[in-house]
């Protein structure tokens, strides 16, 4: 007789959208059925395709996280307290973990395979982050600024997340272990087009900017932003005037608010020279 076991009302979170779903484990096999998605249905074979899973308690009830042998990284929430002994019993050698809860802000930052773990002085997990949700990392002296993609299926997108280290040193070591790990947008042959020295409204300051086939590069003196093409809805283009000098034309890249740019699409001011923006 087949051994099986189902799990209702289970959400799998995608680049912080959680979607709801159901789980099912059937003689060795474990497949997920997305109800947000067309009843998507993903499936995997436990002994062949999960290299790990780990339990841990979450904000909705308990998590079970698998990490593939392909370097994927899968979170489902929503599991009760008695479906562990359940699980158990499909992947034997579950870890059980306890994340830090005291409330501190400081601790180790290490990159652990497709991880991005910060761990507290009591050496508990306080969060792991998966790398392919990072689309960029910037240095600036013993800081570091890691950006997210954005999910317009998700409620609220946690778009940056700032940490700060004992020494430059250590910020560019990150820093380099971070990108080369991420899924970061990469510029591919040459800009389609190139600007250079554009005063920006927001966010305030002179950025150099180019044109890519799938995204537009944004650089500044101390931070760099990219920009997908799939999250622009609208690239507006206006005109003013001002005393000091005259004529200026303005281009506002209408996008979904950011808070990485105090929830405002970017605008830039160029002047009548700047004729071929």
């Amino acid at each position: 007789m087949a051994s099986q076991n189902d799990y209702n009302h289970i959400y799998k979170e995608v680049k912080g959208a959680f979607h709801r779903g159901k789980m099912r484990y059937v003689d060795g096999n474990l497949a997920f059925r997305d109800a947000d998605k067309s009843n998507a249905i993903s499936q995997w074979n436990v002994e062949e395709d999960i290299t790990k899973a780990v339990w841990s308690r979450c904000s909705q009830g308990y998590e079970l996280r698998l990490y593939m042998n392909n370097d994927e990284i899968h979170s489902f929430s929503n599991f009760q307290k008695a479906d562990y002994d359940k699980l158990k019993d499909h992947f034997p050698e579950m870890i059980k973990k306890d994340h830090g809860v005291r409330g501190w802000n400081f601790g180790e930052l290490d990159v652990k395979g497709k991880e991005l773990v910060f761990t507290d002085p009591k050496e508990d997990d306080i969060f792991e982050i998966p790398l392919y949700n990072v689309s960029n990392c910037t240095q600036n002296k013993n800081e570091m600024a890691i950006e997210f993609h954005a999910n317009d299926k998700a409620s609220i997108n946690l778009m940056e997340i700032r940490f700060h280290t004992i020494s430059e040193v250590n910020a560019r070591t990150m820093t380099d272990d971070i990108l080369e790990h991420a899924n970061v947008l990469q510029a591919r042959g040459q800009a389609i087009a190139n600007f250079n020295d554009l005063s920006f409204q927001i966010p305030r300051g002179r950025y150099g900017m180019k044109l890519f086939d799938k995204f537009m590069d944004i650089r500044g003196k101390s931070h760099d932003y990219k920009i997908a093409y799939r999250v622009v809805l609208q690239l507006k283009y206006g005109s003013f005037t001002t005393p000091k000098f005259g004529f200026l034309g303005k281009a506002v890249i209408q996008g979904p608010n950011s808070p990485r740019f105090q929830n405002s699409p970017p605008a830039v001011r160029v002047r009548p020279r700047d004729e071929k923006f």
